[in-house]
């Protein structure tokens, strides 16, 4: 773990979420697909490492702070961009 991935896991322990390692794996490789597919597509202009954990990553998850999400059964993302 490496200090972007420790500042998104001590803002989501702050919220009183666990980070679990193979959760930081996914975020890793959405990250990098994102920079690749953003040379194409242009889906965001936020593509610094640190700034997408936390302007884009901690921000989908933060509807788990409010929601106990395990719980639902269906959910509707609207306006969400880029797949967040």
């Amino acid at each position: 773990m490496d200090t972007v991935q420790r500042l998104f896991c001590q803002l989501l322990k702050d919220k009183g979420l666990e980070c679990q390692e193979d959760k930081l794996v996914k975020f890793e490789e959405y990250y990098h697909q994102l920079i690749v597919w953003n040379e194409k597509m242009n889906l965001t202009g936020i593509t610094d490492r640190e700034q997408v954990y936390i302007k884009h990553f901690y921000d989908s998850v933060s509807l788990a702070f409010f929601v106990p999400v395990s719980s639902v059964g269906n959910l509707a993302d609207i306006g969400s961009g880029a797949g967040f």
